[in-house]
């Protein structure tokens, strides 16, 4: 009987200490890969405050993201002047965009910017938590 008490608590204290049942996305997208802040985004003569990340290009291969639409960024877009994308998520394309397949490749302004919608991303993508659209981390100056 003592044997199998401590059978139980050893397997307790195991499970408490791992991670069972299926990985999320994005659980290895180091966090230094990214930077969360707020965007103000005007569509359709609406503008809404959301909250959005920079992101560096190890952010999305780390986490093993792949886009419900469209595709992720190009190398040659993170360079601080490259071509202005995004990729949004989810439930913003859901809520705000309805849902538009033909999206990809629209404009949507961003924090006064013109960015060309380049995909959008899985519902079960959610990283960081509560973000809603990413775009290219710029390249530092040198």
């Amino acid at each position: 009987m003592r044997s199998c008490v401590g059978i139980v608590l050893c397997l307790i204290s195991l499970t408490g200490c791992s991670r069972f049942g299926p990985k999320a996305d994005g659980d290895d997208a180091p966090s230094a890969s990214y930077h969360v802040d707020n965007f103000t985004v005007k569509y359709d003569g609406n503008s809404e405050t959301i909250r959005g990340a920079s992101v560096a290009p190890v952010f999305f291969e780390s986490a093993k993201a792949k886009p419900l639409l469209g595709r992720l960024f190009l190398a040659e877009e993170y360079p601080s002047r490259g071509r202005q994308v995004v990729v949004v998520g989810y439930r913003f394309w859901q809520r705000k965009l309805g849902a538009d397949s033909a999206l990809i490749g629209r404009t949507l302004n961003v924090n006064d910017r013109a960015f060309t919608v380049v995909g959008v991303m899985p519902a079960a993508f959610q990283v960081p938590s509560g973000v809603e659209m990413w775009v290219p981390m710029a390249a530092p100056a040198n």
